[in-house]
């Protein structure tokens, strides 16, 4: 092993240089538990459960499919980064909003192919689901029929569109986000 390397995992780059981490990939408040002090020297305690979509990615997915999933105002997205950082840098801003803007996408296209599942009736491995049968990346039941399919799927493209298009992110990429 080259000497350069050696000492790579006793000193990591430090969080924001790391291109890909581990990533829940729906981390809602139903997969966050917190168990509040029981006296004044106890510190918070926070668990995630259920890791089955957990995978390989982009720290700045996660961070914007936590933000969406929640339903997060840009001005807790802020404090969100901060929190999560350490500091706010703009480009974070700017890198998470466009992932909310993927995380619409993925969205879509998970109800999308659930709806071609249940078109071939083909069966799913419920090891490996599609979209989980409990509550969900959405924070709500999931769909009843394939017509809330068809809505839901045409609502995450719509605001994957919205967003898509939304001349924002030029505005961010040139002034700033503050």
């Amino acid at each position: 092993i080259n000497a350069e390397y050696m000492g790579i995992c006793d000193h990591p780059p430090p969080p924001e240089l790391q291109s890909y981490v581990i990533c829940h990939n729906q981390l809602s408040g139903e997969n966050i538990l917190a168990r509040n002090p029981k006296s004044i020297k106890e510190e918070l305690t926070i668990r995630m459960i259920d890791f089955e979509l957990s995978s390989l990615g982009d720290r700045f997915f996660d961070l914007a499919q936590f933000s969406r999933l929640n339903q997060l105002e840009d001005e807790e997205d802020v404090l969100f980064l901060k929190m999560y950082f350490h500091q706010f840098n703009e480009q974070h801003m700017i890198r998470l909003q466009l992932m909310k803007t993927v995380g619409w996408l993925y969205e879509a296209m998970q109800l999308l192919l659930l709806l071609c599942v249940i078109h071939e009736n083909v069966t799913i491995n419920e090891s490996q689901p599609i979209v989980s049968d409990d509550n969900d990346s959405r924070s709500v039941a999931p769909p009843k029929s394939v017509e809330e399919l068809c809505e839901r799927a045409e609502h995450c493209f719509n605001e994957y569109q919205s967003k898509a298009l939304n001349s924002d992110y030029d505005q961010y990429l040139q002034n700033g986000f503050t």
